[in-house]
C-alpha cells in the first residue's frame, strides 16, 4: 500500500502509473454518447494511457504559463463542462505544470460570480473551453483556451499514446509531481481549490484542499466507498458527479489509490439499461449515485424479480446528497439490497456512512474524523421551539481533525470550530451502539435533491425587497427537490390572471438570481405558487412561517408544479 501520508495526488498517479500500467482507470463510451440513447460498449483507459495524456497536458500549461509569467504556484482557474474525462485531465495537468487548479463546471452560469472569485483567490489566470464559455469580457486574468492547445486534439475517445511513458525498467520517463516538491515541508500549500455549494452572502465560499486535507480523503476512501472484504476483481464505480465538483475528486481519488476504476456513463441519469450494458460490459459492481438519479433503478427492482437479482449481486450500492423518498428507501433496506447512505459536505468531505440493515439512514461517523455533537444551536422547530423530549445536536469538526477546513472564513468566529449545520438524533444500534439520524439543517437552509443547500432566507429576504408592493408575506420551500420554489401570500387587489403576476415575480428576481446557482433561484413561474392570505402555516410564539408544515401542506400543488417543470417523476422527491 502506498504510504498516503507521505505522497500528493500527483505522487500517487505516478505509483499507479507505474506499478499497474495496464490496470483501467477509466471506462469510456466507444462511441460519443447520443441523446436519450443508452451506451452499448465501453473500452478501457488504462492507468498508464491516462498518465501520458495528464503528462501531455503538463507539458503543454507548462510552457504557456511560462510565456504568460504565471508563477509557480499560482492559482489558475478552470472554467470547463466537468462531464469528461478530459477536463479533469486538463486540471491535473495544470497542478503538475507547478499552479493550483480552481475548479468551475457550467453550473456557474453567470461570469461575473467566476471573475469575483477568480479575485478572491488572486488566480494569475482561467482556461476555458471556448464553445461551451463565451461571455469572457471583463474578465480579470488572462485567458487560456483548451482549444488552442495540442492536447485537445488527443484528447478523445478513441486515441493511444505514440510511445510507451514507461521506461526499460518500468520507470516513469518523466514524473507528473516536481522533484522539488517535498512533503514534508510543503504539505500544508494548497493542491485544489474547490467552493461551497450554496452562496453566502453574494458568492460561493472558497475551500482550498491542501496535500495534508488530502490525506484524510485517502484514509476516508477505502471506509466509505470499498467496505467489505479485499475482492479478487477490481472495483469498479460509475462517474457520480461533475469533474468540477468536491465529490467526483473524492471518488476518482480513490480509484487511483485503491486500484478501482470509474465508468464514464451518457448522463448522471442515465436508464436502467445503460446500468445493465454497463453490468455486463464493465463489471460495475459497486453503484454509487445521488438519491435522486437512483431511483428508476430501485422503481424497476421493486417490479422486476430478474432486476432486483442484478442490483443484490452488487458489492455495495451507495447513495447521497438526499435520502430516497421514504417508502422507497424503506423497501430497499428490508429487501437485502446492499445500501449505504454517505453523508458528506463540501468542506470536510465524507463523515458520516449509514449501518447496514434493515433499517435506513442510520449514521456513524468514519472513523478517521475527530468530532462532537453538540446541542443545536439557532434551532426552531415547527411549532417555535425545540421539540419536547428529543435532543437536537449539531455535528461539529474539530482542529484535530486530517478534514477541518484550511480555511479561516469557513470556521466560527468564537471558537474557532467547523459548525457543519447538520442536525441529528442520537438512538441506539443493534448491541448497543450509537447512532444518529439526521433531522435537518439549520432553519434558513434547505438541502436540495442533489446535494447541494440553498439559503432560503437570502431568496425570501430578495422576495421582500423587490416586490414588496405586490405581496404581504412568502416562504421559500424545496426540501430534498431540485430547487426552491415559492409560497406567497399576496396583497388585497395586486393578484392578477393568467400567471401574470407569477411571471412579474421572476422578473424582478432577474436580479439577484445571476449571482445565484440554478438551484438557488426561483426563476420558473410555475415554482411561485399563490395560496389564501394568512393560510400559510405561523409559530404560535412569533408568528414566523413554519417552513416544514407550509411544505407539507402544500405538497400536492407542489408535486404538480415541479412536475410541470421537469416531467420525469425522479426529478424531485417527496
Amino acid at each position: 500500500m502506498i504510504n498516503t501520508l507521505e505522497k500528493t495526488h500527483l505522487q500517487i498517479l505516478d505509483d499507479t502509473a507505474r506499478l499497474y500500467p495496464n490496470k483501467p482507470l477509466f471506462w469510456l463510451p466507444k462511441t460519443k454518447p447520443e441523446p436519450g440513447k443508452a451506451v452499448e460498449e465501453w473500452v478501457p483507459l488504462t492507468r498508464r494511457k491516462f498518465h501520458w495524456h495528464v503528462l501531455l497536458a503538463k507539458k503543454f500549461y507548462a510552457e504557456r504559463f511560462a510565456t504568460m509569467g504565471v508563477p509557480a504556484g499560482s492559482v489558475v482557474g478552470l472554467w470547463l463542462s466537468g462531464n469528461y474525462h478530459t477536463d479533469l485531465i486538463h486540471a491535473l495537468g495544470v497542478a503538475a505544470a507547478g499552479c493550483v487548479p480552481q475548479l468551475f463546471s457550467l453550473y456557474y452560469s453567470h461570469s461575473e460570480v467566476v471573475f469575483e472569485l477568480l479575485i478572491s483567490s488572486e488566480a494569475k489566470a482561467l482556461v476555458i473551453d471556448s464553445t461551451l464559455v463565451s461571455d469572457i469580457s471583463g474578465c480579470p486574468v488572462p485567458i487560456i483556451d483548451v482549444a488552442e492547445s495540442k492536447v485537445s486534439s488527443v484528447l478523445d475517445f478513441t486515441s493511444e499514446p505514440g510511445s510507451s511513458n514507461l521506461g526499460d525498467q518500468g520507470e516513469l520517463v518523466e514524473p507528473l509531481q516536481s522533484p522539488d516538491f517535498s512533503f514534508g515541508d510543503d504539505k500544508d500549500k494548497v493542491a485544489i481549490v474547490h467552493h461551497t455549494s450554496g452562496s453566502t452572502g453574494k458568492i460561493p465560499k472558497l475551500i482550498p484542499w491542501t496535500h495534508k486535507w488530502l490525506t484524510s480523503v485517502y484514509s476516508k476512501f477505502k471506509e466509505a466507498w470499498a467496505p467489505g472484504p479485499d475482492y479478487a476483481t477490481q472495483d469498479v464505480y460509475v462517474r457520480l458527479g461533475n469533474f468540477n465538483h468536491c465529490a467526483v475528486w473524492y471518488e476518482y481519488l480513490g480509484c487511483v489509490l485503491y486500484g478501482g476504476c470509474m465508468i464514464m456513463p451518457s448522463t448522471l441519469s442515465f436508464s436502467t439499461e445503460e446500468l445493465l450494458n454497463m453490468i455486463k460490459c464493465c463489471g460495475l459492481n459497486r453503484l454509487c449515485q445521488y438519491s435522486m438519479m437512483m431511483q428508476p433503478a430501485l422503481e424497476r427492482a421493486q417490479r422486476e424479480p430478474e432486476f432486483f437479482q442484478t442490483l443484490k449481486g452488487m458489492r455495495t450500492i451507495m447513495y447521497g446528497g438526499t435520502s430516497l423518498a421514504p417508502e422507497m428507501e424503506l423497501w430497499a433496506h428490508e429487501s437485502g439490497l446492499n445500501m449505504a447512505n454517505i453523508f458528506a459536505s463540501s468542506e470536510c468531505g465524507l463523515l458520516m456512512i449509514s449501518s447496514p440493515g434493515p433499517i435506513p439512514s442510520l449514521f456513524k461517523p468514519l472513523s478517521n474524523i475527530s468530532y462532537r455533537f453538540v446541542p443545536a444551536r439557532d434551532f426552531e422547530d415547527d411549532d417555535g421551539s425545540n421539540r419536547e423530549g428529543l435532543e437536537l445536536l449539531e455535528l461539529v469538526i474539530l482542529p484535530d481533525s486530517p478534514d477541518f477546513p484550511t480555511s479561516q472564513h469557513l470556521l466560527d468566529p468564537n471558537d474557532r470550530l467547523f459548525y457543519t449545520g447538520d442536525f441529528f438524533e442520537r438512538t441506539t444500534y443493534q448491541g448497543g451502539g450509537e447512532r444518529f439520524i439526521f433531522r435537518g439543517r439549520k432553519n434558513d437552509w434547505i438541502k436540495c435533491a442533489m446535494g447541494q443547500i440553498c439559503d432560503a432566507k437570502a431568496i425570501e429576504d430578495a422576495v421582500r425587497q423587490y416586490c414588496a408592493d405586490l405581496i404581504s408575506d412568502c416562504v421559500v420551500v424545496g426540501q430534498n427537490r431540485r430547487g426552491p420554489a415559492l409560497l406567497i401570500e399576496t396583497k388585497a387587489g395586486k393578484m392578477m390572471d393568467g400567471g401574470e403576476f407569477q411571471k412579474m415575480i421572476v422578473r424582478r428576481l432577474e436580479e439577484f438570481n445571476r449571482n445565484r446557482f440554478p438551484h438557488e433561484r426561483v426563476s420558473d413561474p410555475h415554482l411561485v405558487l399563490v395560496v389564501e392570505s394568512g393560510i400559510l402555516p405561523r409559530t404560535a410564539s412569533k408568528g414566523n412561517i413554519r417552513r416544514k408544515s407550509a411544505e407539507e401542506q402544500f405538497k400536492r400543488r407542489l408535486d404538480e408544479a415541479f412536475i410541470c417543470v421537469s416531467p420525469v417523476k425522479h426529478h424531485f422527491l417527496s
